[in-house]
């Protein structure tokens, strides 16, 4: 007997080697057997679950997940638990609460978020019509337009408090005049 003739007959035998992908399967079909068995008994229970129960049925969760076999599947269970945007995108839909941290009071000068939704976009971003009574140039303005272009970037501020910040520093431009005139800064 030849050896290839030897090998030949280990692969046609009576002993065939199972494949691993039906080994899988019957594994994942005695688990959901087992696992519908337990949750059917679970639920028939008059009493209220024990912390063991609980944990039963995160497995028998675990067992009926499927993790996703490619990326657009993931993104789509990261949008269903809100980990990503939904499309088309709204800024102003809710996030939740658990991603985001709670920001700043928008309304703590008396003025409501309802009032906020009235003001629109661009009132926020271009606040240069307000550096009109300051300087044209020289270093108080430089300050300005980096007081200007942070203002413009927040957004836990109203319209109305960027407005007194930059009020504010006209202020306190105007009081210290006579120590800007000493330092030769220019003012006006």
């Amino acid at each position: 007997m030849t050896s290839q003739s030897h090998d030949r007959d280990i692969m046609e035998g009576p002993c065939r080697i199972p494949s691993l992908a039906s080994e899988r399967r019957e594994e994942r079909e005695r688990r959901r057997r087992m696992a519908k068995m337990l949750l059917s008994r679970l639920l028939l229970s008059d009493m209220p679950p024990t912390l063991w129960d609980l944990e039963l049925a995160k497995e028998i969760a675990f067992i009926f997940e499927h993790p996703p076999r490619n990326g657009f599947e993931e993104m789509i269970q990261w949008t269903k638990e809100g980990k990503l945007w939904s499309f088309p995108i709204d800024n102003e839909a809710e996030t939740p609460p658990a991603a985001a941290p709670e920001p700043p009071s928008a309304c703590s000068n008396g003025t409501g978020l309802d009032e906020e939704q009235k003001v629109e976009f661009h009132e926020h971003i271009f606040l240069e019509k307000y550096l009109e009574d300051f300087p044209k140039h020289g270093p108080i303005r430089h300050f300005m337009e980096l007081v200007i272009c942070g203002l413009s970037k927040n957004p836990y501020l109203t319209v109305q408090q960027k407005k007194d910040h930059i009020d504010w520093f006209h202020d306190y431009f105007h009081k210290k005049e006579d120590l800007l005139r000493e330092c030769d800064v220019y003012i006006n």
